[in-house]
């Protein structure tokens, strides 16, 4: 089972504590500009038709290369398709998408801290970084 990533929480799993305390304002405000680079280093996320299609297929089990299929698209576009939604807050499940993208356990963590590393918040760096992966599973750990 993979990690979610500690600071792409949904706003239901933010940490609590007192909104007037000063610690808990600062730490809201840094995870709040984290999660605006992570989003900046995903890129571009409009919503489609197709990827809410996509989004219900693989809510009903179908794997991404059924999907491509179905809707006539390389196997990467489907997979694009697949983690917009995810990254954008549609309920999918993490673990079949990362076994569908081909990320186990120790693959994500590498990915994770190359992200967390990254000061540049360019996804070409991490992508130079980690030669071994592809955009699509680099955007998948970003997105969690």
């Amino acid at each position: 089972m993979l990690e979610i990533h500690p600071l792409c929480h949904s706003a239901d799993e933010q940490e609590e504590g007192d909104e007037r305390d000063p610690a808990f304002i600062e730490r809201d405000s840094q995870q709040q500009k984290t999660k605006s680079q992570l989003m900046l280093m995903y890129g571009k996320n409009d919503r489609s038709n197709r990827k809410i299609l996509v989004a219900e297929e693989f809510k009903k089990g179908k794997s991404l290369q059924e999907i491509a299929d179905q809707i006539r698209v390389a196997k990467a576009t489907a997979e694009i398709y697949g983690i917009d939604p995810f990254a954008a807050g549609i309920p999918l499940d993490h673990n079949q998408l990362a076994a569908e993208l081909g990320i186990e356990d120790h693959q994500f963590h590498a990915i994770k801290k190359c992200i967390q590393c990254n000061v540049d918040f360019k996804l070409k760096t991490v992508k130079d970084s980690l030669e071994v992966y592809t955009y699509n599973q680099i955007r998948f750990i970003i997105g969690v």
